[in-house]
């Protein structure tokens, strides 16, 4: 089984919200509602695997600098350099 935009754009209930709604259209945000709505739905297939998944994920954007600083120590040398520039892509 899997999970991705085409579950959510063919899904009943949500394909007509799907099409009408550009923000559920950009891959992250169609598939977090549709991934909530299972969550919460008690006779859901998908619902024993979406309840097992951790509430919360940290992020290495929110990372303190000391544990950034050993989380980029344990990457391949050659990739150290790179996870600066992607970090500071996505902060606001």
């Amino acid at each position: 089984l899997l999970i991705n935009v085409a579950t959510v754009r063919d899904d009943p209930f949500w394909k007509d919200k799907y099409r009408d709604m550009k923000a559920m259209q950009d891959g992250v945000g169609g598939l977090a509602m549709w991934m909530v709505r299972e969550a919460m739905n008690e006779t859901s297939d998908w619902r024993p695997y979406l309840c097992s998944l951790p509430r919360h994920v940290a992020l290495p954007i929110f990372y303190p600098q000391k544990k950034l600083r050993k989380a980029t120590d344990m990457l391949p040398e050659a990739q150290q350099p790179m996870l600066d520039p992607i970090l500071q892509s996505h902060r606001d």
